[in-house]
């Protein structure tokens, strides 16, 4: 259906108490990237936006709001410019919201901190060796 947002992403839930699907309102303030599934982490979904500068986005299943946490220290574009293989893996590791971004050579797990609402280097891995 059409609702006026032909560039956002929007979003329905089921009503369990009118049997029913509904709209997010308002709807998400980012189109949602489609290089990679979501991630629940601790009763939000979270998605990479497609924004030319990667962000975290949220939805808080129990408020049913949006909302940008992080920007990411890396693109999830899966169009990069320099041609490299590329693999990016939001997760939930030890219910924390994780990121794996792996490229031919290289494998970075990042960590969002709550605090600062920064994805911090983990670690970094030599696929390499």
């Amino acid at each position: 259906r059409d609702i006026g947002l032909e560039n956002a992403t929007t979003c329905e839930v089921f009503d369990f108490s009118t049997n029913a699907w509904r709209y997010v309102t308002p709807a998400a303030p980012y189109r949602i990237a489609g290089c990679a599934d979501p991630a629940y982490v601790d009763g939000s979904l979270h998605w990479f936006t497609g924004c030319e500068e990667t962000q975290v986005l949220s939805l808080d299943l129990h408020t049913e709001e949006f909302k940008v946490i992080a920007k990411a220290p890396f693109s999830a574009n899966p169009h990069r410019k320099d041609n490299n293989p590329y693999e990016i893996v939001m997760c939930n590791l030890d219910n924390r919201l994780c990121v794996s971004e792996k490229t031919w050579s290289n494998q970075v797990i990042w960590s969002f901190n709550s605090g600062n609402k920064t994805l911090d280097k983990m670690c970094s891995i030599d696929l390499d060796i």
